[in-house]
């Protein structure tokens, strides 16, 4: 199955909304997957700010590690390793 073409419109939305905005969020407006979100604003060049990732990983910290445990610390660290060796 063949993916639908990006649109100028969607594009924009992209631009506007992937700096402070999670790739879900963004992939429930277009009806698109957050994979699909996160290769468009790497084709398009556009990358979230250090400070919004920053409080991405600790608003994750926060909701997941409620309780502790090897599968909470997992999720952490990938989060963390894929953000931040990226910038």
């Amino acid at each position: 199955m063949k993916n639908r073409p990006w649109t100028p419109a969607e594009d924009t939305a992209i631009r506007d909304l992937y700096p402070t905005q999670s790739a879900y969020e963004i992939g429930e407006i277009l009806n698109r997957s957050a994979r699909m979100i996160w290769n468009r604003a790497s084709e398009l060049g556009i990358k979230k700010p250090r400070d919004a990732l920053r409080d991405l990983l600790e608003a994750v910290q926060r909701s997941t590690c409620s309780g502790s445990g090897p599968a909470q610390d997992k999720a952490i660290q990938a989060l963390d390793a894929s953000t931040y060796t990226k910038l």
